[in-house]
């Protein structure tokens, strides 16, 4: 799926934030490949590529229930990973 159905992806948001880990569970499945490949960019690392994408993910679903537009989801789910990423770099930059 190239292109994500963000109304379909917005209904998903809203079972999850009912507790329906399933939902989460297909939201993880829509979106990890794009969320791994920018990680993967940006870090230029597949490990600490990998731990930003587990770190995102869980980072999103400790604070789904805050998510007041369930259709900006993906612009939401980014920021978190470009802040994952970044907090990352910068620790390892110090390390």
């Amino acid at each position: 799926m190239d292109q994500l159905d963000h109304q379909y992806i917005a209904a998903l948001v809203k079972r999850a934030q009912q507790n329906d880990s399933n939902a989460f569970a297909e939201l993880y499945t829509l979106t990890y490949q794009k969320q791994y490949a920018f990680a993967r960019h940006y870090l230029k690392d597949e490990q600490l590529a990998q731990d930003a994408v587990q770190e995102t993910y869980i980072l999103a679903l400790k604070n789904l229930a805050k998510l007041k537009d369930p259709i900006v989801f993906v612009a939401w789910l980014n920021q978190i990973a470009f802040r994952t990423c970044f907090d990352l770099a910068e620790k390892n930059k110090r390390n």
